[in-house]
């Protein structure tokens, strides 16, 4: 019997004692017949090693706000916009396929690194490019697949909790090039590195099939930046040489429910946001 129960929300994994935590690991190796590795990240998600060597990361199912909300909407317009309508309707243009919406992610296994960043499935030449047809060769062979681009969302912004731009501390930085000691492989809280600093994007699934997420290399501008890590399509080909991680079904369905419904501080942002929101930018 596989009691994979804390595993059904980000939730029940925090709400879950330590013993239920193991059991969980236990379960998953015994399901999956891979083997366990050391609890990954400070919210200790389980791990196994895949066949292929990279880890494997367990990742509660959740509900959660993809996309960027209004506020984050309004900041853009602050930071980037010189107060006219043709800035403003550019970062409309750029960010719309960032547009707000509820996803709903099953619990899944997502390997911790891009494949060929580390350990032995490391190449020599270029170890983060591939051809979609080795990727596709690739994911044959070793049962796997692409992490679709809600759950690559769900797990980069630590579900749900860490706003693409905002008034947050731990809102994502504006054009970080700026920063020089960036890291790009570090991992998050979740315990899975190279997602919103990855240099060039990596490639998920979503409903048109294909595109990149993330891709942040620090030439961009800010506002191509957040177009990029938001949802950016790329015109991919089969000659397209692209980064990209596995992941795995656990056969868990999402959870029900809804996400907690917005709030606007009030403060000046919160009050920019309300007269945004009543068509006043």
């Amino acid at each position: 019997m596989h009691d994979l129960g804390p595993l059904a929300t980000l939730e029940a994994w925090r709400a879950a004692s330590a013993e239920q935590r193991a059991a969980v690991g236990i379960a998953l190796a015994d399901k999956t017949g891979l083997p366990e590795e050391d609890p990954v990240g400070t919210a200790r998600f389980r791990a196994l090693r895949h066949g292929s060597g990279v880890t494997l990361v367990a990742i509660p199912g959740g509900v959660y706000r993809a996309g960027l909300t209004d506020a984050d909407l309004y900041t853009l317009f602050v930071h980037l916009g010189d107060g006219s309508v043709a800035r403003w309707d550019e970062i409309r243009r750029e960010v719309a396929l960032a547009s707000p919406r509820i996803a709903r992610v099953a619990p899944f296994l997502c390997a911790a690194q891009q494949w060929g960043d580390e350990g032995p499935a490391r190449f020599e030449d270029e170890p983060w490019n591939h051809p979609l047809g080795f990727i596709e060769e690739h994911l044959r062979a070793h049962h796997a697949r692409l992490p679709t681009a809600d759950e690559w969302e769900w797990v980069a912004r630590e579900g749900g909790a860490t706003p693409w731009v905002g008034v947050s501390p731990a809102a994502l930085p504006l054009a970080p090039r700026k920063i020089p000691d960036l890291d790009f492989g570090k991992p998050n809280g979740f315990g899975v590195g190279n997602l919103l600093m990855s240099e060039v994007g990596e490639l998920v699934s979503d409903d048109e099939g294909r595109s990149l997420r993330g891709g942040h290399a620090m030439w961009q501008d800010d506002l191509e930046a957040i177009a990029l890590l938001c949802g950016y399509r790329w015109p991919l080909s089969d000659e397209t040489h692209l980064p990209f991680r596995i992941a795995c079904s656990l056969g868990l369905p999402p959870p029900d429910g809804d996400p907690p419904p917005l709030t606007v501080p009030d403060d000046d942002v919160g009050r920019a946001v309300r007269r945004f929101r009543g068509g006043q930018p």
